[in-house]
């Protein structure tokens, strides 16, 4: 009706107009509330699907790898480190899993500590005279692992299996290249020196000339010395990657019944005229013993009644020499 209209048709009356266009309004109006009724459905039902695949946590053997473990270059020489924070199901066991993980990759453990941390303790009285401890705690572990370089990235996979939640891992490979050069060219130079003081020792000059070439040769042999060990220590740690856990497991509620001393004391206490005739016999001998304590200070007493005699005799005589009419 309304295209009618527009092109040029007769006009419809006001009265037929106004119920069509409000028909049409209300058409409209239900076609835009199912679109976004299914807009929002779709929305709805992908939502979930969306929010499982962003809340999802990875794997711990994808969680534990690294380009830093697996993917350095062969032809220069890296001092590579790792530590792991973790929540495991079972402190001990994880940590003997661990340390005979290590061994099977062919590592060691250098250190393997253990502790649990209490974190709240509570007692309460119970009715048969016991008192009960409710303990809560947290057992933790520290390791500290060496393993072979290649291999790290290997175990560390198969550590997740002892993995409960990770927490935390980083991981770092120090480039020594440079280091480990400067050790060779170090070393060389003072095996070169110790050779040219040892010709220098042994060609024929005065004594004291070959005494300081000795002298000197025996600081170059210590310098050397020194060079090859901090070589070795940098070989050894190029060769074997060290790996720090710190392990812990969830809170633990330990449960003791501990003896209620004031309840066994109030168990244990005498009847009341068992107590007052243990007092009465108590009492007698301490009187007793006041009395014999007495006795061993006769000399004493002795002293005592010599001066009390005394004082009684000077004061009959000043009265005897005291004239009667004063008396009087």
């Amino acid at each position: 009706m309304v295209l009618r209209v527009l092109n040029g048709s007769p006009p419809m009356p006001p009265r037929r107009l106004l119920p069509a266009l409000l028909a049409l309004s209300i058409a409209l109006a239900a076609c835009g509330k199912r679109e976004e009724a299914g807009d929002y459905a779709a929305a709805e039902s992908a939502a979930p699907a969306e929010a499982e695949k962003t809340a999802a946590p990875p794997a711990p053997a994808d969680a534990l790898t690294s380009r830093v473990l697996g993917g350095l270059p062969a032809d220069r020489r890296f001092v590579v480190t790792a530590r792991v924070d973790a929540r495991v199901r079972d402190t001990y066991r994880a940590s003997t899993a661990i340390e005979d993980l290590a061994a099977a990759h062919g590592g060691f453990v250098i250190r393997n500590d253990i502790k649990a941390e209490v974190s709240d303790t509570r007692e309460f009285a119970q009715l048969d005279g016991t008192r009960l401890e409710l303990m809560q705690y947290v057992t933790r572990a520290q390791l500290v692992l060496r393993v072979p370089t290649a291999r790290t990235q290997d175990f560390l996979r198969a550590l997740a299996a002892q993995i409960d939640f990770l927490e935390a891992r980083s991981y770092g490979a120090e480039d020594v290249q440079l280091e480990w050069m400067r050790q060779q060219l170090t070393a060389r130079r003072t095996q070169e020196a110790q050779q040219q003081l040892g010709e220098v020792a042994s060609a024929p000059g005065k004594t004291r000339q070959r005494v300081e070439a000795i002298d000197q040769q025996l600081q170059t042999k210590a310098a050397r010395d020194e060079a090859v060990l901090a070589q070795a220590l940098l070989d050894d740690k190029v060769a074997y990657s060290t790996v720090a856990l710190s392990l812990y497991q969830a809170p633990q509620l330990r449960k003791t019944v501990l003896t209620d001393f004031d309840s066994a004391l109030a168990d244990h206490r005498p009847a009341f005229g068992a107590s007052l005739k243990q007092s009465l016999r108590q009492g007698w001998r301490g009187l007793l013993l006041v009395v014999v304590g007495l006795a061993v200070l006769w000399p004493l007493w002795l002293i005592v009644a010599a001066v009390v005699g005394l004082l009684l005799w000077r004061a009959r005589r000043r009265r005897a020499t005291v004239p009667a009419q004063e008396r009087g």
